[in-house]
């Protein structure tokens, strides 16, 4: 096989060190599936959610750089869900998108906001970490931000803690790490 030279220092269809070091790599060079950008985020702000509202346990923004480009997300929200009653904390936990394109939601159920949406249930005082991913395809160029959320099911009795700081220093956090990843 021969390739042509196309100055001193390349093969055409090549890339240099220089290439890398300057930033001047061509995202069309790159094959489907790269991923060519990675940014992530880690909060311990508590956040106290008693209101069937969602609530942010982490979020983070991502600027692609291609409107085909998808975002590959994995997020992890940590905290505890309590009942001040005899029975048992409901709640729940998604992932969201949110850009000037196409907006996206996943819910960590099939059921989604249908009756019993809420896949944590547990006795009057549980823990949880609950670790979730997706791919994202908000046909976006410009900036685009992920959300972790959670919320609480029943809002007499159920009180969920994102981020939890403890007395005893018991203290949780959530995290995100978002990745660009060639579409096309």
């Amino acid at each position: 096989m021969t390739r042509s030279r196309d100055n001193a220092d390349h093969y055409s269809g090549s890339t240099s060190a220089s290439d890398l070091a300057s930033g001047t790599l061509a995202a069309a060079r790159l094959p489907v599936h790269s991923i060519i950008q990675i940014v992530q985020n880690d909060s311990e702000t508590q956040v106290v959610n008693t209101t069937s509202t969602w609530e942010t346990a982490v979020s983070k923004e991502i600027t692609l750089s291609s409107a085909t480009n998808k975002v590959l997300a994995i997020g992890t929200a940590r905290g505890e869900l309590r009942d001040s009653g005899s029975a048992y904390g409901q709640g729940g936990i998604r992932m969201r998108s949110s850009s000037s394109g196409t907006d996206q939601t996943i819910d960590h159920n099939p059921g989604g906001d249908a009756a019993e949406p809420y896949g944590l249930t547990g006795d009057v005082r549980w823990s949880f970490i609950y670790t979730m991913s997706y791919l994202f395809e908000p046909d976006y160029l410009g900036a685009v931000t992920i959300y972790m959320e959670g919320r609480v099911h029943n809002t007499g009795n159920d009180t969920m803690y994102l981020n939890m700081t403890g007395s005893s220093g018991y203290n949780t956090h959530s995290q995100i790490l978002l990745m660009e990843v060639v579409a096309t």
